[in-house]
């Protein structure tokens, strides 16, 4: 769904009352090319971008997404797209301990989940974070994170904001409720397999 046609395609059968909502959970690169594509789209989607800055905000960021393709954020920045700017995760960590108590007896796919983590130390450790989880934690649950409306800075090309001249407003989502977020995860997780939706 990320290729830049078929946002293209999906924001066209969209509105602006009923969005095409697109989860950027890595480069912007697709999503962008999809706005540059087809400018007049830009009304029908909304973009959740995950960017972390966490504690270097509103001075700077380091994060991997952002890095991976600084035009492209350069342009998400300034292109007035509705824009969510999903600023927080850093904490969404969970013991191996806690997964193979609740994850993996559940279903196959948490024994697939949990085994997963046993894989490499690093994925096994309490401090491995689940950065990415947060994003779709909170469009099921917006009331899991606070959320400022904030002018949309300029990004410069070492990672630093200018905050001169913004581009118009966004919405910066920050601190994640993290024992919330792991409930809705379990639960959703349960849910699903006990409708049939997993094995």
């Amino acid at each position: 769904m990320s290729r830049p046609c078929a946002v293209v395609e999906r924001a066209r059968a969209a509105s602006p009352d009923d969005p095409l909502w697109v989860v950027v959970l890595g480069a912007a690169t697709n999503t962008v090319s999809a706005l540059l594509m087809a400018p007049e789209i830009s009304p029908c989607v909304r973009v959740v971008f995950h960017a972390r800055c966490a504690r270097l905000w509103p001075e700077r960021t380091v994060q991997f997404n952002v890095a991976g393709d600084v035009a492209a954020v350069q342009t998400l920045l300034s292109c007035r797209v509705p824009l969510a700017w999903f600023d927080t995760g850093t904490k969404l960590v969970i013991s191996c301990e806690e997964t193979a108590r609740r994850l993996a007896p559940m279903c196959e796919v948490g024994r697939f989940l949990h085994g997963y983590r046993e894989r490499r130390p690093s994925f096994a450790s309490p401090q491995k974070g689940f950065f990415d989880m947060g994003d779709v934690a909170w469009l099921l649950d917006p009331s899991l994170c606070r959320m400022d409306i904030v002018p949309a800075p300029h990004l410069r090309r070492h990672l630093e904001f200018d905050h001169r001249s913004p581009a118009g407003p966004m919405l910066r989502v920050t601190h994640i409720d993290v024992p919330r977020t792991w409930d809705l995860f379990f639960s959703t997780l349960q849910e699903a397999h006990s409708a049939g939706v997993l094995a």
